[in-house]
């Protein structure tokens, strides 16, 4: 959906969220090409190694929390809104992307950019990215960090390639049988957050915030 949507992508920040949300049709259509997590992701893992402590499942070990429902999306994010602020998937009243779901020291936390944290959320659908104003169908999952994603190998899908697609940063890749991944703190910059009128935390227009790479 990402590179399609990338070839296609207009200058208009609306026109681009029809041209996502067609994207996603298309590929909901096209359902032999459905990319599932819990067929791709075997652990996410909080911790540097795959030693650390076990957020999400998908080999059904007992006890360990395991993945709900079949979903095509799973998002870290840093900041609380997404695709120019039209989706805000990270909400306190939504549900718990896994099962049982996490203490609520690591899950009902407000989001902040500068925290260090990365909230992580599923989506059912690719669609339901552009579509969030109308329906919040994202689920919770983890606030926290590092991360360490292991994926499944290719002898346990019979032999067949794994195929992961994802976006960094606005850059949307396609890899082949990967083995694991990292998330981790990198640095924080500085930068300067408009604050509205209504904010009793702030007498200033503007404030400085400090933001997590």
């Amino acid at each position: 959906v990402g590179i399609h949507f990338d070839k296609h992508r207009t200058k208009s920040q609306t026109c681009n969220l029809f041209v996502y949300a067609g994207a996603g049709l298309g590929q909901e259509l096209s359902c032999w090409n459905r990319q599932d997590i819990s067929h791709i992701v075997s652990n996410l893992i909080q911790g540097t190694d795959h030693s650390g402590f076990v957020i999400l499942d998908s080999e059904s070990d007992k006890g360990e929390p395991e993945l709900q429902g079949s979903p095509e999306s799973l998002m870290f994010l840093n900041i609380d809104s997404y695709a120019g602020g039209n989706a805000h998937f990270w909400q306190l009243d939504t549900e718990s992307g896994v099962e049982p779901p996490h203490e609520s020291k690591w899950i009902d936390v407000k989001q902040d950019p500068g925290d260090g944290r990365l909230e992580v959320v599923t989506l059912p659908n690719i669609s339901d990215i552009p579509l969030d104003k109308l329906s919040h169908n994202a689920k919770r999952v983890f606030s926290g960090g590092p991360y360490f994603i292991e994926y499944w190998q290719k002898e346990d899908s019979n032999d067949s390639d794994v195929h992961a697609y994802c976006e960094v940063d606005g850059e949307f890749y396609h890899m082949v049988n990967p083995d694991s991944t990292l998330l981790k703190l990198q640095k924080k910059l500085q930068v300067l957050q408009h604050v509205g009128e209504d904010d009793p935390d702030s007498s200033d227009d503007e404030d400085n915030v400090n933001y997590t790479c």
